[in-house]
């Protein structure tokens, strides 16, 4: 075996160490059918003859998930054509296609470059894309911040090794410096670069995997069974099974044996696919753009999620009423049942800052209107409410009606060109329009909430975004003077696409009154592989399900397909309109939007959707918190009872109880369904929600706190047990119990008829928030059976903030502060961030 080397190049020396003869570039495991890469996903082909077609091998004994058909280890990929190395802080080596007669979805390219790049000390980049580089490539890049110069090389937390000998097959590793603990080993095989089917593969340090998303996950640390993710925005309510949801984060962290962490970036916006492999191993698929990696080499997993937030952008600081208690429900219909719902809660002494309006309260759900039949004084209700300390968030939706010829919005946005277009290689005879539209502008129309055809806006046009600011401000000095702006719809969703009778057509003698979109065949709508986000719906199902056609342009110039740029839909729309919010209001505002990315975070925080009135959604909650803190958008919760279906007493009790502790905390209910906010099931509910709240804004200025450092630092605000006890192994698997930052551990009653928490506290010191008393059992599980509260502990050597709590944070902003202090050997500390809560900017303390 060659030896392998490690080039390092920096500040005009080329530097090579040797390293020792190891064994290298074999699989990690004995069993092979621990690590084998899926050539036949999906189903759409399936057998020996399909698979041997592909070059790939076939196994027909094997079964609990593992491949029949995988992509063979050797004689599979690109060998090493030859090394380019330039003097600074990158390399890259060209690469030449081995099996150049077989194709797993055509299209291969015969020479690709694989570059690397050291962004700093503790972030590597590496890309494998085509020679002539004329793919898309993700454009939030553009938004990320310039990172220090590189350091000494002796310094860098990674390293990585390749060989270097021409006409070897190529594979790579980066290892952790200063142990040599491999991160990432491609050695796997399965390496493709095709113009619609990219797939690279890797072995993992270990099975404590974390993040990736947007999906159900039925517990934080990932199961390695052959598990297989979609990642493609769609407008879709979090459910059961591996199916995609509205956001997309290519970015995982890892916990190594030794308590170290890393993370993963890939910087992909096309529809792909994760699979997680029990070797364990990872393997991705995309269908468009190129390989674009970062690599977060951490000493602890706060510091990964410090370095990917250093590179993403760090999170935006809410103003300080945005963390107070909010209540929504998509079905108010009228001021009168949402004026009732706001006084049950006061009237039950229940703290309040937020009252949410939805599309119910639109004329015919129509951005920038209000129903003034149904919702009459609507804007002098907020005002006098105000004026009491409440705040008020409104929803926008992106599409906007076109067949109304007296709303303006619409009409100033046609003249300015805002709108998704179709593009010119499709005829237009293949263009599908509704009835009655002006087709030479090219915009192609879909159908959403309102009562006729719909055009999407394309926020990658500074002309767009320049309109809906406009538009938002405008609404705002003439109509309503929200505080907040909710953004829905954004993935973009879209009723009906491909369906001859959608499900929102009544009229099912004459189908024909209910348009719906349809996408002519091309290879953007129907590419070779269509990735789990599609076929996990349907064989027959395509991408643009729920969605506009893929094929549509964006972007000035056209320079955009919404095929690589859908799951990012909303990044021009979550800038604009936490701009348009800062400049209508002329204060600190908040964004919540539904379709996320990473670097949203700057700008918005989100809620994890159209979840259920189910037990098991108490639990998910968790997980998706907790992931979404990893993804740099701390400003999470899910709707507290659930949207869909109806929560029973106890339920909503008990996620009142868990949901007081979302950094994002609303009661948000769904049309038709019976109101829940928690005043109107009487004392079982509304006593329990009370106290939880009560603690919650008891302690909010140490919740600020941390939101600051999050915005400073990007430090997680809700993290998991193993963040701060990373070599402690009963935490590594722990989604059932969280922390607010260092030194708050919350244990929920998350099961129905539950009469004893199981909490495990790890070994340090900790307090019985509500007795004060000690702990005497550390390190181990403990059972809690007084769930009047929510279980509540301390750790020793922290000072936590608080304040009285009041029925809102305007009240309880006036009220007496204090020091809580739970000491550790005599010891304890704290901080606290302190300003108006509303002023635009960040401030030091």
């Amino acid at each position: 075996m060659m030896p392998r080397l490690h080039r390092s190049i920096t500040s005009g020396l080329l530097i090579i160490w040797i390293l020792s003869l190891t064994v290298y570039g074999g699989p990690l495991q004995a069993d092979s059918s621990l690590d084998r890469i899926d050539c036949l996903p999906g189903g759409v082909e399936y057998g020996e003859d399909a698979c041997l077609r592909k070059g790939c091998v076939w196994d027909p004994n094997v079964s609990n998930g593992i491949p029949h058909c995988f992509v063979p280890k050797k004689g599979y990929g690109y060998k090493v054509a030859s090394a380019k190395l330039e003097y600074g802080r990158s390399f890259s080596v060209e690469l030449e296609r081995i099996a150049v007669d077989k194709s797993l979805y055509g299209g291969d390219y015969d020479r690709i470059t694989f570059e690397v790049t050291y962004i700093s000390n503790e972030i590597l980049r590496f890309k494998l894309r085509d020679m002539e580089n004329k793919r898309f490539q993700v454009p939030v890049q553009e938004k990320f911040e310039l990172l220090n110069d590189l350091p000494e090389i002796s310094t860098l937390a990674y390293k990585i090794d390749f060989n270097e000998t021409i006409g070897e097959q190529f594979s790579f590793a980066i290892r952790r410096h200063y142990d040599n603990t491999i991160l990432w080993d491609t050695s796997i095989g399965g390496l493709t670069f095709a113009d619609q089917f990219l797939q690279i593969a890797t072995y993992l340090p270990t099975e404590n995997i974390y993040g990736f998303g947007e999906n159900v996950h039925e517990s934080f640390r990932h199961n390695m069974q052959y598990k297989t993710w979609a990642l493609f925005s769609r407008d879709e309510p979090p459910s059961n099974g591996n199916i995609n949801l509205y956001g997309v984060h290519p970015f995982y962290t890892c916990l190594e044996n030794n308590g170290k962490s890393h993370g993963v970036l890939l910087l992909n916006s096309n529809a792909m696919d994760y699979t997680l492999l029990p070797a364990p191993a990872l393997s991705y698929r995309a269908i468009g753009g190129i390989l674009d990696f970062f690599v977060f080499v951490g000493e602890t997993p706060e510091d990964v999620i410090f370095h990917y937030t250093s590179l993403i952008g760090r999170p935006v600081m809410p103003p300080y009423w945005a963390l107070g208690f909010q209540i929504s429900r998509y079905g108010y219909n009228n001021i009168g049942s949402m004026m009732a719902a706001v006084e049950r809660t006061k009237n039950n002494n229940i703290p309040l800052d937020v009252q949410h309006a939805d599309i119910d309260h639109m004329n015919n759900e129509k951005d920038f209107t209000w129903d003034e039949d149904n919702f009459p004084d609507l804007d002098k209700y907020m005002e006098r409410e105000k004026e009491k300390g409440m705040h008020f968030i409104i929803i926008l939706d992106p599409a906007l009606v076109a067949n109304d010829s007296s709303y303006e919005p619409y009409f100033e946005g046609l003249s300015r060109k805002v709108y998704i277009t179709w593009p010119e290689d499709i005829p237009e005879e293949d263009r599908d329009y509704p009835p009655n539209v002006d087709t030479s502008t090219g915009i192609m129309f879909g159908k959403v909430w309102p009562p006729g055809p719909v055009a999407f806006p394309d926020f990658f046009k500074k002309e767009t975004q320049e309109w809906w600011v406009e538009q938002i401000v405008k609404y705002y000095n003439n109509g309503l003077k929200f505080d907040g702006i909710w953004i829905d719809m954004n993935e973009p969703a879209n009723f009906g696409t491909n369906h001859d009778i959608p499900w929102y057509c009544h009229d099912k003698e004459n189908p024909g009154v209910c348009w719906s979109l349809h996408c002519p065949i091309n290879k953007y709508d129907d590419p070779p592989y269509k990735t789990y986000a599609a076929y996990a719906y349907g064989k027959d199902v395509r991408l643009s399900d729920k969605t506009v056609c893929l094929a549509g342009t964006q972007g000035n110039n056209d320079m955009y397909r919404h095929y690589d740029v859908h799951s990012i839909y909303a990044w021009g729309q979550v800038i604009a309109t936490l701009e348009a919010a800062h400049r209508a209001t002329g204060q600190r505002s908040i964004v919540i939007t539904r379709n996320t990315y990473p670097s949203f975070g700057q700008w918005a925080g989100h809620w994890l959707g159209d979840n259920f009135s189910r037990w098991v959604d108490l639990h998910r909650s968790i997980i998706g918190m907790l992931e979404f803190n990893l993804f740099g958008i701390p400003y999470v919760g899910a709707d507290i009872c659930g949207f869909f279906d109806v929560p029973s007493p106890e339920m909503c009790k008990r996620w009142q109880q868990l949901g007081a502790f979302y950094p994002f905390s609303r009661n948000h209910n769904g049309l038709n369904n019976p109101e829940q906010d928690p005043g109107a099931f009487g004392d079982e509910v509304a006593i329990p929600a009370r106290r939880a709240l009560e603690i919650r804004y008891r302690l909010l200025p140490y919740i600020y706190t941390l939101f600051y450092f999050s915005s400073l630092l990007g430090s997680t605000v809700v993290r998991p047990v193993f963040h701060e006890f990373p070599t402690d192994k009963n935490t590594f698997g722990i989604d059932r119990q969280f922390l607010w930052g260092p030194a708050v551990l919350i244990s929920p009653v998350l099961e129905e008829g539950q009469t004893v928490v199981k909490a495990y506290l790890p070994n340090d010191v900790w307090y019985n928030y509500k007795t004060g008393q000690k702990e005497t059992e550390v390190g181990k599980e403990i059972q809690i059976t007084d769930l009047e509260d929510p279980p509540i502990h301390i750790r020793g050597g922290f000072i936590l903030p608080a304040q009285d709590p009041g029925l809102n944070t305007a009240e309880s902003r006036k009220n007496p502060m204090s020091l809580l202090v739970y000491l550790k050997d005599g010891q304890a500390v704290g901080d606290l961030f302190w300003d108006d809560g509303v002023s635009v900017g960040k401030k030091k303390s």
